[in-house]
């Protein structure tokens, strides 16, 4: 979407679906149709889907789809609107406000009423067909009506809670990542169950939290290895690896060689360990 673009609508009929966990600045409304069996991931929120469901997304709110058991062609409306769509226009002060309040909520993700999508379908299937001065005028009496109904919210925290985070998560591991550090601790520390947890780190980081601790770790072994003529078993020591077998292990399948190589390759010398 440009900068001079408040609104675009996409169809895609999916017989193969796997959108990657993403996030961007514009608000997301999206109908599916005979999509049951996919996992929706909304936030902190992973659920599979039902046949027919509308949802709202805010702007910078983590998402994606997944399929889980779906074995049909789903098929996806999707509109991304500008928070200006609403600019200058003519509602009346009511209608104002629940349209701001709509859009409020949409910051965790929402999906509305059963009932409410199907009955909205047919008004999301002609969108394609309109010009486009017709397409904008319906979506805004599509989201008018949407901001009178009552949609139960997905994500547990709205999209700059998560984002916050998870960049706090990050540093306090890059920052410790040379102590013992437990999933148990980290947990406690940020108030999070180890579900949430785990999810919330796989989905921004693509690692586990043992994933992610091993990377992390190996990432600063990496610099010690090529800046310092300190020995491997000493390096290992120092990123958070007590058992050199071990250190050698997950350096090896995170770098593709042995600490030693990576050192020789970089380093152009070679130092016991």
């Amino acid at each position: 979407m440009s900068a001079t673009d408040n609104f675009l609508v996409y169809t895609h009929p999916l017989s193969t679906i796997k959108t990657p966990v993403h996030l961007h600045s514009e608000y997301e409304l999206q109908l599916m149709l005979n999509g049951e069996g996919l996992q929706r991931t909304t936030g902190t929120n992973v659920e599979i889907i039902r046949n027919i469901e509308l949802i709202l997304v805010g702007p910078n709110l983590a998402h994606g789809l997944n399929r889980h058991s779906a074995d049909s062609t789903v098929n996806i409306i999707t509109i991304h609107f500008k928070a200006d769509l609403f600019s200058g226009k003519t509602e009346s002060m009511t209608a104002a406000k629940n349209v701001a309040a709509l859009l409020a909520k949409s910051s965790q993700g929402i999906i509305f009423p059963l009932q409410l999508a199907e009955e909205l379908s047919p008004r999301f299937i002609k969108l394609s067909k309109l010009s486009s001065k017709k397409c904008k005028k319906e979506i805004m009496l599509i989201i008018n009506k949407l901001a009178v109904a009552e949609p139960r919210v997905l994500s547990d925290s709205p999209a700059e809670d998560i984002n916050v985070k998870i960049l706090l998560i990050e540093e306090y591991i890059r920052n410790n990542h040379f102590k013992k550090i437990t999933l148990a601790t980290v947990c406690e520390l940020f108030n999070m169950s180890t579900v949430t947890f785990n999810r919330l780190i796989k989905k921004h980081t693509g690692h586990t939290f043992i994933g992610y601790l091993n990377a992390t770790r190996v990432a600063f072994a990496a610099r010690w290895l090529i800046e310092s003529d300190l020995s491997i078993s000493d390096i290992a020591a120092r990123t958070g690896f007590y058992n050199l077998a071990n250190f050698n292990r997950i350096f090896k399948s995170l770098k593709g060689m042995s600490p030693g190589s990576y050192r020789v390759k970089f380093f152009g010398c070679s130092y016991s360990g």
